[in-house]
């Protein structure tokens, strides 16, 4: 196992991110954890505020470049993880249904995703704002003008101000596909496709990208300001914490976010790790099919009456399942394991549609997120594994 894949481990057994990177480096001294911040998913654009960077004098001042299109913070992407360049690439310069100048419109007014028209604050002080056609990288003007961006204007980018704000619109292809709780925005760059999820709330949204890291973003929020004084800097990261912390309750299961502020509690490690594979028969369009087999690879006895398992089909809603002789009418799904009270190293579980059919395997088969929860006597209870499972047709 690599650093990378020891420090995913323990991220999925409930450890906080500070933490998992403690113990990590513990038996791999040169490991280095994800960069913290927007960076995961989309670098800073110039003159993002950089709030974590505030002097005695303010906020921090403007940094950043523009590479091949892509708007970073000072040029680089994050380091220990999160998107590749091209990925990047989609988030930074998304443009929902547009095509140059001609255009053409996936959505009319009627049907246009709810996000639109809404500036989504990161936490590193700039925006984004989706339209019809278009998406813009929002920024505060600076000494009350945008004079600074000017020279970002030109083919890719047009510059206007408003509402006391600085708008950068960019223009690429773009397709968009309502998947019902969430959007699937693709772009083709050359050829090559990248494709992410938004995930829109009534206070804000979550980016997500296909290897499941997140990053959220408020719109329930007053735009920040360069002049604002260190205690309205600190207060305005304060409340953005707050609602991303309720947007981050709602949002899709199996998210990795960027590293949390926090210190190391340090403490002694109990690992448990956990694979999956597919469940043996066809799928079909009535209940009670098998989806998934998990067997628990590393860890000591867990307590059967201390567990809670959680799935989600195919990036949906999340569903408690239930061993299968407590299970009824209602229960959305089902896990089968041995008779006696612990799940020990080598022993697996069946997990199984419950009373409703959850996968009829039209497209292939359907991916199964898991969630195992360790409940008992802990406060708070502690996420032991996320796994990222496929129910074959």
């Amino acid at each position: 196992m690599d650093p990378n894949q020891y420090f995913e481990s323990l991220k999925q057994q409930g450890y906080s991110d500070v933490d998992a990177v403690h113990f990590t480096q513990q038996y791999y001294p040169n490991f280095e954890g994800p960069s913290q911040g927007i960076s995961m998913l989309a670098p800073a654009p110039p003159g993002s505020l950089e709030l974590g960077a505030m002097t005695s004098g303010g906020l921090g001042t403007p940094t950043g470049g523009l590479v091949a299109g892509t708007v970073t913070a000072g040029g680089a992407a994050a380091a220990g993880g999160g998107m590749s360049m091209g990925t990047i690439a989609v988030v930074s310069v998304l443009v929902l249904g547009g095509v140059g100048t001609g255009g053409y419109f996936l959505y009319d007014y009627l049907t246009e995703p709810d996000f639109f028209g809404e500036v989504y604050w990161s936490d590193d002080g700039f925006g984004y704002m989706f339209e019809e056609d278009s998406i813009s990288i929002v920024m505060t003007q600076y000494d009350g003008a945008c004079d600074m961006y000017d020279d970002f204007e030109g083919e890719e980018f047009t510059l206007t101000e408003n509402d006391g704000l600085c708008f950068l619109e960019m223009e690429f292809e773009t397709t968009v596909t309502d998947e019902g709780n969430y959007y699937d925005v693709c772009i083709d760059d050359d050829g090559d496709e990248e494709c992410i999820k938004i995930y829109p709330y009534e206070k804000g949204m979550i980016m997500r990208d296909d290897s499941n890291f997140c990053e959220i973003f408020v719109s329930d929020i007053d735009p920040p300001d360069y002049n604002m004084s260190m205690q309205n800097a600190e207060n305005w990261e304060d409340e953005f914490q707050d609602k991303s912390d309720s947007i981050k309750d709602d949002g899709p299961m199996g998210c990795q976010y960027s590293l949390d502020y926090d210190e190391s509690s340090g403490g002694s490690l109990d690992t448990f790790q956990f694979s999956s594979r597919d469940a043996a028969g066809q799928m079909s369009n009535a209940s009670g099919d098998d989806l998934v087999h998990i067997v628990m690879t590393q860890g000591s006895d867990l307590i059967w009456a201390e567990l809670e398992i959680y799935i989600a089909i195919e990036d949906g809603a999340s569903m408690a399942c239930v061993e299968v002789d407590s299970a009824d009418e209602n229960s959305d799904c089902t896990y089968t394991r041995d008779d006696d009270d612990y799940w020990s190293t080598g022993e697996e579980i069946t997990i199984s549609e419950g009373a409703y059919d959850l996968c009829d395997g039209s497209n292939g088969g359907c991916s199964v997120d898991i969630n195992i929860i360790r409940t008992g006597n802990q406060e708070p209870s502690t996420m032991l594994a996320t796994l990222f499972a496929y129910a074959e047709a």
